[in-house]
């Protein structure tokens, strides 16, 4: 069996590399196109560092690279194109203002990005639960009367430290 990586074909078993194996290919994740890969992410890494240098040329080209990537990752979060598209805006925004705080030494380019887009997803769902507000016949249903007897006393004690 054969396996690519970085580029090159090894040799694992007795049979020799062909490196007309596409389906090995895709079962191990191997990409047919390694290198351009390798350059896709050294150039959005140079691309980071002159946004940091506030280079606005160099963040419509980081946009025009990476939007695309960063869009799918916010879809499969949050589930919803307007949705996605407003926090791809907003995800470019913190990434022109934090631009200086990507270290290549951390991890690669894309990945930095990718934590910004989603950690930013995971906080609008957050925000975007609802608050049910509940009868009193329902809590009055559901609340035994320690418990009642306890919200009672923390709102009257909170009254009286008020006043």
């Amino acid at each position: 069996m054969c396996v690519r990586a970085r580029g090159c074909w090894i040799t694992v078993g007795p049979r020799p590399c062909e490196p007309a194996i596409p389906a090995l290919n895709r079962m191990i994740g191997a990409d047919q196109n390694a290198p351009d890969a390798d350059r896709d992410e050294t150039a959005i890494e140079v691309l980071l560092g002159r946004c940091a240098a506030r280079d606005r040329a160099a963040f419509a080209e980081l946009y025009k690279r990476a939007a695309p990537r960063l869009l799918a990752c916010l879809l499969a979060i949050l589930r919803r194109r307007d949705l996605a598209e407003d926090a791809l805006q907003e995800v470019m925004v913190r990434v022109w203002q934090r631009s200086d705080q990507y270290d290549g030494y951390r991890g690669r380019p894309m990945a930095w990005l990718v934590s910004i887009a989603r950690y930013y997803a995971i906080d609008q769902l957050r925000g975007r639960r609802p608050l049910v507000a509940l009868d009193d016949t329902v809590v009055s249903r559901l609340s035994d009367a320690k418990a009642q007897e306890s919200v009672e006393a923390a709102e009257s004690s909170g009254t009286r430290s008020a006043l």
